[in-house]
C-alpha cells in the first residue's frame, strides 16, 4: 500500500459500554474520514449508523478473539474493505479478551494494510469493574500499563468512596492513566477534542506493567459485593 490507515481501538471487558461509546461518538470523532469500523465482540447494542453520513462501513471478525485466531480473519476482511471500500481510518473494537501486546504484533503483521495505532480508548463500566479485576487480575494488571486512557461508564452507579477509590487504584496502578467520567447512556456528546488529545497511544515497547496489584492497596473484599 502507498498509504497508512490510522486504527483507533476500543478496548474493555464485555458489557462496558464499548459499542455504546461508537454509536455516541461516531459523529465526533470519526466524522471527516472514510471509516470502516471492525467489530470483534458482538455485545447487547449493535452499531447504529442511521444518521451518519455514506463514508461509514462496518464488518464483523467472528470465531473468537483476534489475537487468539491469529492475523488470517482480520486479513481477510480487510483485504475486501480495502478493495471495496477504501477505507482512511479503521475503529477496531476488540474481544474482551484481546491483549494489546499481542495485537500490537499482529498488526505489524498484516500483509493487507499499512496500520498504525493512533488511540486506544479503554471503557469500563464502574458497576462491575472491580469483580472484572477479580477475576482478572494478571491480564488486567498488563493491560492498565499500556492503557493512556480510561472512559468511566456508569460511575454514577458508585457511592463517593467507592468511585474516589476506583480513581485513586487506576492511578496507583498507571501514574500517566488519563481519567473521563461518562455515562454513555446520555446521548449529548462528551468533551471531544479532551477525549482525543488524552487517547492518542504511545510506543508499546515503552510501556512496563505496574507493580502487581497487591501492593497497591486494593482490598477486594470491599467491592466484590458492589
Amino acid at each position: 500500500m502507498d498509504y497508512k490507515i490510522s486504527v483507533d481501538l476500543i478496548a474493555g471487558f464485555k458489557g462496558s459500554g464499548k459499542t455504546s461509546f461508537i454509536n455516541k461518538m461516531a459523529n465526533s470523532l470519526w466524522s471527516k474520514e472514510k471509516t470502516l469500523f471492525i467489530q470483534n465482540e458482538s455485545g447487547i447494542e449493535s452499531l447504529s449508523f442511521k444518521s451518519m453520513p455514506d463514508n461509514r462501513e462496518s464488518v464483523e471478525v467472528r470465531g473468537g478473539c483476534i489475537c487468539c485466531i491469529g492475523s488470517a480473519y482480520l486479513e481477510a476482511a480487510l483485504e475486501k474493505a480495502l478493495s471495496d471500500f477504501k477505507p482512511e481510518k479503521i475503529v477496531l473494537e476488540l474481544a474482551q479478551t484481546a491483549n494489546l501486546r499481542d495485537l500490537w504484533d499482529l498488526l505489524s503483521k498484516i500483509k493487507a494494510a499499512d496500520l498504525e495505532i493512533k488511540r486506544l480508548f479503554y471503557i469500563i463500566n464502574a458497576a462491575d469493574f472491580y469483580k472484572r479485576m477479580f477475576i482478572s487480575e494478571i491480564f488486567l494488571k498488563d493491560q492498565l500499563a499500556m492503557i493512556p486512557l480510561v472512559i468511566v461508564n456508569r460511575v454514577n452507579k458508585l457511592s463517593e468512596d467507592k468511585k474516589e477509590a476506583l480513581c485513586a487504584f487506576l492511578k496507583k496502578a498507571n501514574p500517566t492513566i488519563e481519567m473521563i467520567e461518562d455515562s454513555l447512556e446520555n446521548e449529548e456528546p462528551a468533551n471531544v477534542e479532551q477525549i482525543l488529545a488524552k487517547a492518542n497511544w504511545k510506543a508499546i515497547e515503552t510501556k512496563k506493567s505496574p507493580n502487581p496489584f497487591k501492593n497497591l492497596g486494593f482490598d477486594y473484599k470491599d467491592f466484590i459485593n458492589n
